[in-house]
């Protein structure tokens, strides 16, 4: 944007394509989380300890795992 603000250089891509594309690779993720059911308990949970990470083993090996199957 700044090269064709400044340098007068053709755009590759015009901003309503480019906002296509944004948009239509966020819908996928947007409506899978629309679909998730709600978690009633969230706000009553204890916080996490620091020494448990939010990525472990397991959920590697689980995401990996379906991912390696689809």
């Amino acid at each position: 944007m700044f090269a064709f603000v400044l340098l007068r250089l053709p755009l590759p891509l015009s901003c309503i394509f480019m906002l296509c594309i944004d948009v239509g690779t966020d819908i996928l993720p947007a409506i899978s989380l629309a679909y998730e059911e709600a978690e009633l308990d969230l706000m009553t949970r204890k916080p996490r300890m620091r020494k448990d990470h939010l990525v472990t083993a397991s959920l590697m090996i689980h995401a990996y795992g379906l991912n390696s199957w689809i």
